[in-house]
């Protein structure tokens, strides 16, 4: 069936409002409500929060949208999220065409030229790079007195968000060793690091088995699970 067309102004208000939907700042009643008085048909509006949701995720979505509208989107969320969601909408976008077995010509190419972007730029180099010679080290390392800042936290925050947990991960369910005390072991962990403006509330930390906190804080899809958790912690505090 031939795609009905769909101007740019509006699906680009339908992107914006699938931001807003993301993040929690709009329901996905009221971005329908306001594209449809827009102009915009119900259920294209609702296909374009959807697809939005699978693309920053890396998921396969079914429902079709223009080769137009398709790369609009690619460049927008480049333009507003960072390599890891965009690698990721490139992801759903090849999932996508895998999904619908036609040719989709048009969404082949955008997928081909993004892709042979990313392969051609220069991979970031890292300290381990430059250890290709055992370091001698230090027999007797000096010592020096460092001065620090640290960010004060509510303990009872800590407290509540683990008490919650009941001694399991909030994530993935499962249940870590046992302290001394019977208990078992979970980490709070700031799903919006402190450090980068993230509220000390039960509304921004979530009960983690160890696995789970390290790969947060040091994982290639940090940005993929801190999405996750901010769904995950949503469902909690219904």
């Amino acid at each position: 069936m031939k795609q009905k067309y769909i101007d740019r102004a509006k699906y680009e208000e339908a992107y914006k409002c699938a931001r807003k939907v993301y993040t929690g700042d709009m329901r996905v009643t009221d971005a329908r409500e306001h594209l449809r008085e827009l102009g915009l048909n119900p259920n294209s509006a609702l296909d374009f929060v959807y697809i939005f949701q699978h693309m920053l995720r890396g998921e396969v979505y079914k429902r079709a949208m223009s080769v137009e509208a398709t790369e609009d989107f690619l460049m927008w969320i480049r333009r507003d999220y960072d390599d890891a969601h965009f690698r990721n909408a490139l992801i759903a976008l090849g999932e996508h065409i895998r999904y619908r077995r036609i040719p989709l010509k048009g969404h082949r190419a955008i997928l081909a030229k993004y892709e042979n972007e990313q392969m051609n730029m220069p991979k970031a180099k890292t300290a381990l790079d430059d250890l290709d010679v055992q370091p001698i080290g230090n027999i007797l390392p000096d010592k020096a007195k460092r001065i620090s800042f640290v960010i004060e936290r509510d303990e009872n925050v800590r407290t509540f968000v683990i008490k919650r947990a009941n001694g399991k991960c909030e994530f993935c369910g499962c249940e870590e060793f046992k302290l001394p005390g019977g208990q078992r072991y979970v980490e709070a962990h700031h799903i919006i690091a402190l450090a980068k403006a993230g509220s000390d509330t039960v509304q921004d930390v979530i009960a983690l088995c160890a696995n789970h906190h390290r790969e947060a804080h040091y994982g290639e899809d940090a940005e993929k699970l801190e999405s996750k958790f901010i769904q995950r912690l949503a469902e909690l505090n219904k």
